[in-house]
């Protein structure tokens, strides 16, 4: 199965856009599908009285039978909202929504998101880890048609840009490269989801533009659907959209570029066959239908498709090319050295890619410190090779005492150049090995200091207080997010902290320790499992040959 995956995204040269619906995150957050989402919101009757009232209404148009359902749920729930006691707080909380009009259906259903995003199941830790992995160097971009977090979570906000909804779309130049497409919404901004018949007319009479850029993607790259049911009206629609502008021989071409995943209920089930989605336009869209019990199976399929460059980074550069060629006056951060002449016809030429400044002349042996924990939590204006920081930066900074946040880097490594002696001894290192001897003893005599949520304890203490009890704390209890949320605001309010220049802050030492911790509690599982197939690659290899 791995190997006919593997040799379908062979078939182009570009790496794959996946086309991700809500049956992953019902696969791996526990979330409903959209019948039992509207479920949860039916106050005044039962979700079949709503249901079978729509049906009538849509004999014509069974794809609109649950968006019209949720019509109804949503006027019995606004007006439960607005009237019963219950709702007293949730108004409060939502005073500023409710003054901008937007619907209480709507933000309640988004918090609804937001929590449940952060509520990963357990037996799928291993899966959804290698889901992450193919985010850096694997995958181009994402179309999902959810409203959840898990995306941006599993990412990274700030190595994924996320464009919410189609109004984001038409007013921003978007790349195809390390870019979410959320085109039904999100629960980060409740007005933008799409759930009722009203949303649905609107969204439909402004996909055009959508149509004509969905469709770019599918002339240059392969295509996942994953999450899907072979009935759903949102991707019937898109594909329907997709064959009115192109003719049978076309059509018939994407098909080695069309995957579309599908969920066995036991291995029993697993296998390949066609999938034909057939039009009332006359047109017929054909791909590979491949029913996988594990998921893994297609991840570790994708990871052997990649670049060499981190996708962040590719997008940043055509970002920059693209200023160049649109108005011929590029920002400061783009820097060009040619004498090529308006009348040359025929020129071999070199574009050159790189960081200017101290960067460029110093290398990475020349990064400071300070720079690396910046560039580990996000906050360095500079972009690095993460192979070329574990080969080059890590060896230069090696002092035999600093446990260095490696792992990260590890867990997006390539190639086993990367794992040298200097790398692994950070990588070797326990979370235990951060502390000090008195924090040590002071753990065995007192016992764990209970710290509930770092930020809020970082407001109410001060910096010095919460660097110590982080240290004193029972990691295993410690949320990952959080603590990051705390370094970023602490850096906010101290930036002597990781000051590249000048009188460092008093608490450096420590601070530093903590983004460690963090990339241990983040990236260890990661990062071993990387490892992992790092060095079965290269027996493969070493077998083959």
């Amino acid at each position: 199965m791995k190997d006919k995956i593997i040799q379908l995204l062979s078939n182009a040269s570009a790496l794959p856009v996946l086309f991700i619906g809500s049956g992953l995150t019902r696969r791996y957050l526990g979330l409903p599908n959209w019948e039992g989402l509207l479920r949860n919101y039916c106050v005044k009757s039962p979700y079949e009285y709503y249901y079978n009232k729509a049906e009538r209404e849509c004999r014509d148009c069974p794809d609109m039978i649950l968006p019209k359902a949720a019509d109804y749920i949503e006027a019995d729930f606004n007006e439960a909202y607005f009237t019963e006691s219950k709702y007293k707080e949730s108004r409060k909380k939502h005073a500023d929504d409710i003054s901008e009009k937007i619907s209480p259906f709507k933000f309640c259903i988004a918090d609804f998101f937001k929590e449940k995003s952060k509520n990963v199941q357990d037996k799928y830790v291993q899966e959804i880890e290698m889901f992450k992995n193919i985010g850096n160097k694997n995958i181009s971009c994402i179309i999902t048609t959810n409203y959840d977090l898990f995306l941006e979570n599993s990412f990274g906000e700030d190595h994924f840009r996320t464009y919410i909804g189609q109004n984001e779309l038409f007013f921003s130049t978007i790349y195809e490269v390390a870019e979410i497409y959320k085109i039904h919404g999100c629960c980060t901004k409740a007005k933008s989801i799409i759930i009722n018949s009203h949303d649905y007319d609107l969204f439909i009479k402004k996909s055009a533009y959508l149509s004509s850029k969905i469709l770019t993607l599918f002339l240059e790259r392969p295509i996942i659907f994953l999450g899907y049911g072979v009935g759903d009206p949102n991707i019937r629609r898109i594909l329907r959209s997709i064959s009115e502008c192109l003719e049978n021989d076309q059509l018939e071409k994407l098909r080695q570029r069309l995957i579309f995943i599908e969920w066995a209920e036991n291995s029993s089930e697993e296998g390949i066959s066609e999938r034909r989605f057939d039009f009332d336009n006359g047109k017929t869209i054909s791909m590979e239908n491949i029913k996988l019990l594990d998921y893994s199976v297609l991840y570790s399929a994708i990871l052997k498709n990649k670049v060499k460059y981190d996708v962040k980074a590719l997008r940043r550069i055509k970002s920059q090319l693209y200023e160049l060629v649109q108005t011929n006056k590029p920002t400061e951060k783009l820097y060009i050295a040619t004498n090529i002449e308006d009348d040359t016809q025929d020129i071999d030429f070199v574009v050159g890619v790189g960081v200017y400044g101290k960067f460029g002349k110093v290398g990475y042996r020349g990064i400071k410190a300070e720079e690396l924990y910046l560039y580990a939590i996000g906050q360095s204006e500079l972009q690095y090779d993460d192979d070329m920081i574990l080969k080059e930066a890590i060896p230069s900074l090696y002092n035999g005492r600093t446990i260095w946040p490696v792992r990260q880097f590890v867990a997006r490594c390539q190639v086993t150049d990367c794992l040298n002696d200097k790398v692994m001894f950070s990588m070797n290192k326990s979370k235990k090995d951060l502390l000090s001897l008195a924090q040590k003893d002071s753990i065995k005599k007192k016992g764990y200091v209970n710290m509930s949520c770092i930020v809020d304890y970082y407001k109410q203490y001060g910096l010095s207080k919460t660097i110590s009890e982080i240290f004193m704390s029972d990691f295993s209890k410690i949320c990952p997010s959080d603590l990051l949320d705390f370094i970023k605001l602490a850096l906010k309010d101290a930036p002597a902290l990781l000051s590249i220049n000048g009188k460092g802050h008093q608490s450096r030492s420590n601070f530093k320790k903590c983004i460690t911790l963090w990339d241990m509690l983040m990236y260890s599982s990661s990062a071993k499992q990387k490892i992992t197939s790092l060095l079965e690659n290269q027996t493969d290899d070493v077998e083959e040959n």
